[in-house]
């Protein structure tokens, strides 16, 4: 006699049995005409998925037993935008895996684009049928309307624009190839800041072209080493200020601070870097050089730990993703990150932690966005005219990098 629990394996066993059939579009005409009305949307996307996680080897071993752990897909729930997954993953399978098999996924669940996010075990996959947009024209928004500190513009997701608030990230990494969208984005988020009041801008542009016209709007822009390692180390001599400062005020943080200093608010201080190659080590180079750099670079580890509290937040790129140009101590500081196009999985490991970004299309501005999960974006475009035209003024700071007067006991 057969009971239930047993049923109840022949029955799904069954269903599977036909929905791959019907896939793989081996039945027969009468039989496929019988069968097709009874495979719902759900499960023809969990076949696909099994399919693929069976053939790309996404599966957990069992060391003792030899046995294959595929992911449990959960949850199915389709709509006429696409469909929602949630899996959970066996030990021995991590985010990472499901992330390599991300162009298997979407190629196998016809998707346009897809979102994933994990919370621990937990993953959920959002597949989208539309895809992104080739071509995003910039619009200039009402600046005091966004919400946020520090709020930026990055692009346009499936799920429309993305806005998001530095000080939540708090720091972001930014690389990928010439004429990918980096030099794009960069000017995009420039534009934001320079509207915000609250935002002191600080740049380092080593080819001295790119954002050269920052100069007309008295935003300095560090174009050689010793320029570039003086402004980091201003940027660490505030940082201890405004240590002194918190404490002798018995406050945590800037934002704290700020709340109970309506009167004497404290401005957040942004430094984009270029290209972030510049610091590192050559062959060739005197020991004294390579002393500065290793110092400068150390100091800015330094920024990204603590930064945050202190209102001091990175914007890091570079066309140049290794693991010398961006150690692992300093990625490890940035959650947030960005990646266009990039020619090898090397580079796109240094960026984003594993590969894909390789395999982007060659489309100017388009990305792949990690932080709360990972999505593709379509950078907004800003041209030449627009970058100049739409530009906010920065009133250019009195003594340097210190926005407050501190106690007399605290500076003595």
């Amino acid at each position: 006699m057969i009971t239930l629990t047993g049923f109840s394996l022949f029955v799904t066993s069954l269903i599977i049995y036909f929905t791959n059939a019907l896939l793989l579009d081996t039945l027969t005409p009468p039989t496929k005409k019988l069968i097709e009305p009874l495979i719902t949307k759900e499960m023809r996307v969990r076949t696909k998925l099994t399919n693929v996680f069976r053939r790309t080897g996404t599966a957990a071993i069992d060391r003792e037993t030899k046995n294959a752990y595929l992911p449990e897909i959960k949850k199915i729930k389709t709509s006429q935008t696409g469909a929602e997954i949630t899996l959970i993953l066996p030990d021995g399978l991590s985010s990472e895996d499901i992330i390599k098999i991300r162009p298997a996924i979407a190629y196998a669940l016809n998707a346009g684009e897809l979102e994933i996010y994990q919370n621990g075990k937990i993953i959920k996959i959002v597949a989208y049928n539309s895809p992104l947009p080739n071509y995003v024209k910039f619009s200039k928004p009402d600046y005091s309307k966004l919400k946020g500190i520090i709020p930026l513009l990055l692009g346009e997701s499936v799920r429309g624009t993305e806005i998001v608030d530095l000080t939540e990230l708090p720091h972001l990494l930014v690389g990928g190839e010439t004429k990918g969208g980096k030099s794009t984005l960069l000017n995009l988020i420039i534009n934001y800041l320079s509207h915000n009041a609250l935002v002191d801008l600080h740049v380092i542009d080593f080819a001295g072209v790119e954002l050269n016209y920052l100069q007309a709007y008295n935003i300095p822009v560090a174009d050689h080493q010793g320029a570039a390692i003086a402004k980091i180390n201003s940027l660490k001599t505030l940082w201890q200020q405004r240590k002194k400062l918190f404490m002798a005020a018995g406050t945590k943080d800037i934002q704290l601070y700020n709340r109970r200093n309506p009167t004497n608010q404290l401005k957040y201080n942004v430094l984009i870097i270029d290209e972030l190659s510049i610091f590192r080590e050559r062959p060739g180079q005197e020991k004294e050089e390579k002393k500065i750099l290793q110092a400068a670079m150390a100091d800015l580890c330094d920024l990204g730990s603590i930064g945050r509290k202190y209102g001091i937040h990175l914007i890091l790129a570079t066309q140049k993703p290794s693991a010398d140009v961006v150690p692992g101590l300093l990625k490890d500081n940035i959650p947030a990150s960005i990646a266009f196009p990039i020619k090898t999985v090397f580079g796109s490991m240094s960026i984003l932690g594993h590969g894909g970004a390789q395999h982007l299309p060659r489309i100017r501005g388009r990305c792949i966005y990690q932080y709360d999960g990972e999505r593709h974006l379509q950078v907004t475009h800003l041209t030449e005219q627009q970058k100049e035209e739409h530009i906010g003024y920065i009133k250019k700071p009195e003594k340097g990098l210190i926005y407050a007067v501190l106690p007399d006991e605290i500076t003595s």
